[in-house]
């Protein structure tokens, strides 16, 4: 065990970490995504929901409801006993994760904004509306 076993958002005070202590997939597979960025995105987590059986509606409201707590993560941030600029590289690690789970969903709420609301999102299970709330 670490010395940092209990905190959330360890890339603070061990810098070059990476962002999961194992990695997602066995057998050194890794996704066209990940192969271009090295760094965990929506599609990379979809796959291994999909390995794990778990049905597309559940992780999708998962990764969802993930994006959707941004309010509630900027308030704990604040209310932290982080000095001022610990909180603001916490909140830019988190922000940085995030655009990568949902940078796929903001696509298409463009495309489908566009297209007049005409097209909905593949792989989401949430009404748009409520998706727009990010």
């Amino acid at each position: 065990m670490t010395p940092f076993y209990d905190l959330l958002n360890t890339s603070l005070h061990v810098p070059g970490e990476s962002d999961t202590a194992l990695d997602l997939f066995k057998g050194g597979y890794e996704t066209e995504e990940y192969k271009a960025g090295s760094k965990y995105t929506r599609p990379d987590f979809v796959e291994f929901a999909k390995r794990l059986e778990i049905k597309e509606i559940r992780y999708n409201k998962i990764l969802n409801e993930i994006i959707s707590k941004t309010d509630e993560v900027k308030e704990l941030v604040s209310r932290s006993f982080l000095n001022d600029e610990l909180k603001e590289l916490y909140l830019q690690s988190y922000f940085d994760k995030l655009a990568r789970i949902s940078f796929e969903l903001i696509q298409q709420l463009i495309i489908i904004n566009l297209s007049g609301g005409k097209s909905a999102p593949k792989n989401y299970n949430q009404p748009i509306d409520e998706l727009v709330k990010i």
